[in-house]
C-alpha cells in the first residue's frame, strides 16, 4: 500500500494498525450482506408473516439520536415493503427510557399482535413477560449489555451474537440491517445509521466503518435534505465532526425536552418527504436546541456555585431540567477532572446523571448502596440515577467515604511529535484520507513547539487564540486569564488537534489545544 504524504506515513506508524484496519481505511467501503448476520433471517420469516397475515408491527424506540434514527429506518422500511406499521417513542420524563408495560398494553388494545424494538429492550423484563402472556410475538433488537436469562422473545437480534465485524453496531446499525433485508438498498437508511453511530460514539470499525463512510458520501452528494438541513449551512461538507457536534445534538433535542417536544415528532420529521413540513421541523428543532442550549448554560452556571474541595462532585436544584442534567455532568467532569453527579429534583425524588474519571468505574461504585437507590445503571464513565430525598445524606456520606481516599492521575496525552513546518495545509486536506476518526481511532494529537506572533483574546476574552510565526492558529478555551503569561513567551509546546479553519475563503491550520507546554 503506497502513502504518498509524509504526515498520514507519521500518523499511521504512529497507530501501528494491522493489516485488516488498514484495508478498512483505504479500501472502497462496502456493506456486508445482512443475511451473514445472525437473527436477521429469523426476523425476516416473522416480518413476512405479518405481511402475510395483514396484520400490523409496533415498533418501540428510544428518545435518543441513534432509537430515533433505528426507528424512523425501522418504519421507512417496512411501509416500503407493505407492512402495516406503527411507531411508539416513550417520554424521557413521564415515562422514562425502554418498552413498558402500559405501551404494551396500549398497543393490544389497538390491536396490534406484533412488537419490535429498536435500540433498547433487553432490560424490559416485565413489558415481554406482557407480551408472551398476551400471546404476541416479539422481536427485541438492542446494542446494549444484556443477561442471557432475562431475555424472553421470538427472535433476538443483536450485534453480540453476530460476526465481529457487525459487533460495532448501533442500535440503527442493527435496524438498518433488517432495513437493507426489506428494501435491498436505502440510502436514507444508510445515512441515518451513520449519524446513529457517531452520536452514540461507536467503535468506527467493521461494518460501523462502511456505514460511517457510505452515509457521509451520500450526505455529501445532496441526498436526504431532512438530515443535511439540520447543519448549521446546509451547504457546508459533511464530516464525522458535523454530525457529532451539529446535528446529532438536534436530534437529541425532542428527547431531552420531552416536556416542550416529543421524539416522535422528530420521528415524523425524518419521515417526511414534504417540504413544507420538512422547513417548519427545522425552525422548531434549532429553536429548541438554543432553548437547550440556554437552559444547559444556566445550570453549568447554577453547578459552579455549588462547587465544594470534595473530589466526587455532587449538586443539585429544584430549576435543574430532568433532561440537561446529563450534559452539565459531563461538561463539568471534562473541565475540572472530577466525578460530578447533576441531580434533578421533583416530587421528592431525585433523578440525575452521573460522569466519571478514568480510573473510577461507575458500573461497581455504588454496589455497597444499592439498596439507597430507586434506580442505577450505565457504564463505566456514565450512569444514570435516582433515589428518594430522604436518603440524600445517607447517598452523600457514602459518595464521600468511597471517594476520598482515590487519586486521581490525569490520562497522559497519546501524542504524535512532530516540526511545526510539517503543520501545513496540504498535509492537514491529506489526513482526510484515514477519516472517520472516533471510538477506537481517535484523531491524532500533535504536540509541536511553536515560535510566538501573536496573542489575541476571544469571546470576551475568555479564550486565547495564539498565532505562530508560520501563521497557524492555535485556539486556547477558557485560558483568557492566561494571555499575559504567552505574550512573555517566546516560544511554547501544545498538543492538540488539528483541523484547517475556513472564513470568508480564507483557511488557516488550526489547533484546538488541550495542554500547553512553557519552555
Amino acid at each position: 500500500m503506497k502513502i504518498n504524504n509524509e504526515l498520514v506515513k507519521i500518523v499511521l506508524d504512529a497507530y501501528d494498525l494491522d493489516e485488516e484496519k488498514l484495508n478498512e481505511i483505504f479500501n472502497e467501503p462496502v456493506l456486508s450482506n445482512p443475511y451473514e448476520a445472525k437473527g436477521i433471517l429469523e426476523c425476516g420469516r416473522i416480518l413476512k408473516k405479518v405481511k402475510d397475515e395483514k396484520e400490523k408491527i409496533l415498533v418501540c424506540g428510544d428518545y435518543d439520536a441513534d432509537g430515533i434514527c433505528a426507528t424512523a429506518i425501522l418504519v421507512m422500511a417496512l411501509k416500503k415493503a407493505g407492512i402495516e406499521c406503527g411507531y411508539y417513542i416513550p417520554d424521557r420524563l413521564t415515562e422514562g427510557y425502554g418498552l413498558n408495560v402500559n405501551t404494551v398494553n396500549n398497543a393490544l388494545a389497538k390491536g396490534y399482535k406484533y412488537f419490535i424494538t429498536v435500540d433498547n429492550g433487553v432490560k424490559a423484563v416485565e413489558a415481554m413477560q406482557a407480551i408472551r402472556a398476551a400471546n404476541a410475538t416479539l422481536i427485541l433488537t438492542d446494542h446494549h449489555n444484556y443477561d442471557e436469562s432475562e431475555i424472553l422473545c421470538d427472535c433476538f437480534v443483536h450485534p453480540f451474537k453476530m460476526d465481529s465485524k457487525f459487533q460495532t453496531l448501533s442500535g440503527a446499525g442493527v435496524a438498518c440491517l433488517i432495513a437493507r433485508m426489506l428494501m435491498k438498498e436505502s440510502r436514507e437508511a444508510v445515512i441515518l445509521a451513520c449519524v446513529a453511530a457517531i452520536a452514540d460514539c461507536m467503535p468506527v470499525w467493521g461494518e460501523t466503518r462502511s456505514l460511517i463512510r457510505l452515509g457521509l458520501k451520500y450526505l455529501n452528494q445532496g441526498c436526504y435534505p431532512a438530515v443535511n438541513r439540520l447543519k448549521n449551512n446546509q451547504f457546508e461538507r459533511c464530516d464525522e465532526t458535523t454530525i457529532g457536534f451539529q446535528i446529532a445534538p438536534k436530534l437529541n433535542v425532542t428527547g431531552r425536552l420531552a416536556d416542550r417536544a416529543k421524539a416522535n415528532n422528530t420521528v415524523r420529521y425524518l419521515l417526511s418527504n414534504d417540504e413544507r413540513l420538512i422547513d417548519s421541523g427545522v425552525v422548531q428543532i434549532n429553536e429548541l436546541n438554543e432553548i437547550r442550549k440556554q437552559i444547559t448554560m444556566e445550570m453549568v452556571s447554577i453547578s459552579e456555585r455549588q462547587l465544594s474541595e470534595a473530589f466526587f462532585q455532587i449538586v443539585h436544584d429544584d430549576t435543574f431540567h430532568e433532561g440537561v442534567v446529563g450534559l452539565v455532568a459531563g461538561r463539568l467532569a471534562n473541565q475540572l477532572n472530577k466525578p460530578f453527579m447533576v441531580l434533578a429534583h421533583k416530587d421528592g425524588l431525585y433523578k440525575g446523571s452521573i460522569r466519571s474519571v478514568e480510573g473510577l468505574d461507575l458500573t461497581t461504585f455504588f454496589d455497597g448502596c444499592l439498596d439507597l437507590l430507586e434506580a442505577y445503571g450505565g457504564h463505566a464513565m456514565a450512569a444514570g440515577i435516582s433515589f428518594k430525598e430522604e436518603a440524600y445524606e445517607e447517598v452523600c456520606h457514602y459518595i464521600e467515604e468511597n471517594s476520598h481516599d482515590f487519586v486521581y492521575e490525569k490520562p497522559v496525552l497519546n501524542t504524535i511529535k512532530v516540526d511545526e513546518t510539517m503543520l501545513t495545509l496540504e498535509n492537514i486536506d491529506a489526513l482526510n484520507c484515514l477519516r472517520p476518526f472516533g471510538t477506537g481511532f481517535e484523531a491524532p494529537i500533535f504536540e509541536v513547539k511553536v515560535q510566538i506572533k501573536e496573542v489575541k483574546t476571544m469571546g470576551g476574552n475568555a479564550h486565547l487564540k495564539i498565532i505562530s510565526q508560520l501563521n497557524n492558529e492555535y485556539i486556547l478555551f477558557n485560558e483568557g486569564a492566561g494571555a499575559e503569561q504567552y505574550r512573555q513567551c517566546r516560544e511554547v509546546g501544545f498538543m492538540g488537534n488539528v483541523s484547517i479553519n475556513s472564513f470568508r475563503g480564507r483557511r488557516t491550520v488550526s489547533m484546538n489545544v488541550m495542554e500547553s507546554v512553557f519552555s
